[in-house]
C-alpha cells in the first residue's frame, strides 16, 4: 500500500514521555547543541545494548519464560503490526517484530524546561529530528543533574521517566519487556503511536509529530480493536469479551479528548495572565501568584508548572483541530488519515492545515 508523505506524568495512559528520547541521544547527538561526547557515546552504547537484546516476537512465544498474560498481550503485536500494513499503509520494516528484555521501571529520563512567566519552552537541536523540547538520558541521575542547573537558571523544569521511544526507521526497534506491563489496548495504542514516527517525522515539528501521532494512535487503535472483533477469532472467547477492549479503545481516547480539552482552557488563561504581565498591567509578583491558581485548578498537588504544561500538550494540542480534519476528508478510514498527513509535510507550518472548529485550540 502507499505509504504515508515524509520519513520515516508520564500522561494519560502512560503516554505522554513516549517521545524520541532515545533518538536524540542514540542517532542525533554528534554536532547536538549542549551534548558532550560522554553523552554521545552513553546514548549510543545504551541503544547498542537494546539491540543487541531483540529476538524475533515468534521465538519468544515459542519459549517459556513469559507468563499467560504476559504471552497474551505479546501475542497482539503481529497483529497490531499487520493492521499498520495493511489498513494504514504503513511502512512497518521489521520494527516491533523483536522483543528485547531490559531491566523493569524506566528506560530513558525526560527533561523538559520552560520560563516561568511565558509559554516558551527550552529546545535543544539535533541532526536528522530537528529543534525538540526535551532531552533524554539512560540515567536518572544525569537528568535530575541537568533540571537542577537549569532551575538554577530561572527555568522551570520536569524530569520524568519514559519507558517507550522510535528510532524514526533507523533501526528496527523492538517490544520492551517493560511494555507488557501495560493492558492490551494500552500496548495496542503505544505500538501504532511509535509506528506513526517511522512514517511521519517533519523536522522541527515535534509538538504536531507527537499531537499527530497520540491523534492517530487513538482513533487507530479503535478501528484495530472494532475490526478484530469482527473477524471474531476463536482464541479470544466470547464476543462480549472481545467487545470490552473496543469499548476500553474508546473510552481511553474519549477521556484524552477531555483531557486535551481541560489543558487548552489552562493554556488559555496562563496566556492570558502572562500577556497582561509583559504589557504591565500587573506586576511579577502578581502573575506568580495567579499562576499558582490556574495550576491548582488543574492540579491540586501543585506539582504542575509550565514546562509540565507544555510538555503535556506536545501530545495533546488541538486534538479537536485532527478530529476535525478527519471528518472533514473523504474516503476510507487509512486515507483520511493520509490525506492531513500529506497536507501537514508540504505545509511550511502543519499546524495551519487543521480547520478551525467548535472545540479546536
Amino acid at each position: 500500500m502507499k505509504r504515508w508523505p515524509g520519513r520515516s506524568e508520564a500522561t494519560l495512559r502512560q503516554r505522554a514521555a513516549s517521545g524520541l528520547a532515545a533518538v536524540a541521544i542514540a542517532l542525533g547527538a554528534v554536532g547536538c547543541e549542549g551534548c558532550s561526547p560522554t553523552y554521545v557515546l552513553r546514548g549510543a552504547w545504551e541503544e547498542a545494548r537494546i539491540l543487541a537484546r531483540r529476538e524475533p516476537i515468534a521465538d519468544v512465544l515459542d519459549g517459556g519464560g513469559l507468563t499467560v498474560e504476559q504471552r497474551r498481550r505479546l501475542a497482539l503485536v503481529p497483529e497490531v503490526r499487520r493492521y499498520a500494513s495493511d489498513v494504514l499503509g504503513f511502512d512497518v520494516g521489521d520494527a516491533y517484530a523483536s522483543y528485547a528484555e531490559v531491566p523493569p521501571g524506566a528506560l530513558v529520563w525526560v527533561v523538559s524546561a520552560a520560563e516561568k512567566t511565558r509559554l516558551r519552552a527550552r529546545t535543544w537541536w539535533f541532526p536528522i529530528v530537528g529543534s525538540v523540547p526535551y532531552k533524554g538520558f539512560f540515567d536518572a541521575a544525569e537528568a535530575r543533574a541537568l533540571a537542577a542547573r537549569l532551575e538554577g537558571e530561572g527555568w522551570d523544569t520536569w524530569v520524568r521517566p519514559t519507558q517507550a521511544f522510535s528510532t524514526l526507521g533507523w533501526f528496527d526497534d523492538p517490544v520492551l519487556s517493560s511494555w507488557l506491563a501495560r493492558d492490551r489496548v494500552d500496548l495496542a495504542d503505544l505500538v501504532l503511536h511509535e509506528l506513526v514516527h517511522r512514517d511521519l517525522w517533519i523536522e522541527g515539528e515535534a509538538p504536531f509529530n507527537e499531537s499527530f501521532a497520540t491523534f492517530v494512535a487513538g482513533r487507530a487503535t479503535i478501528d484495530f480493536f472494532e475490526r478484530r472483533g469482527r473477524a471474531s477469532p476463536a482464541d479470544e472467547g466470547t464476543p462480549a469479551f472481545r467487545d470490552r477492549e473496543t469499548v476500553a479503545a474508546r473510552e481511553a481516547w474519549q477521556t484524552t479528548l477531555e483531557a486535551a480539552s481541560r489543558l487548552e482552557q489552562s493554556v488559555a488563561a496562563l496566556s492570558r495572565l502572562y500577556d497582561a504581565g509583559e504589557r504591565d498591567e500587573i506586576g511579577a509578583a502578581e502573575v506568580l501568584r495567579r499562576r499558582a491558581v490556574i495550576l491548582r485548578q488543574l492540579d491540586p498537588t501543585g506539582r504542575t508548572n509550565n514546562a509540565v504544561i507544555l510538555a503535556r500538550r506536545d501530545y495533546l494540542r488541538d486534538l479537536a483541530g485532527f478530529e476535525c480534519a478527519l471528518a472533514a476528508r473523504e474516503g476510507s478510514f487509512s486515507q483520511r488519515l493520509r490525506q492531513i498527513a500529506a497536507r501537514a509535510r508540504a505545509a511550511s507550518d502543519p499546524w495551519s492545515t487543521l480547520p478551525q472548529c467548535s472545540g479546536s485550540g
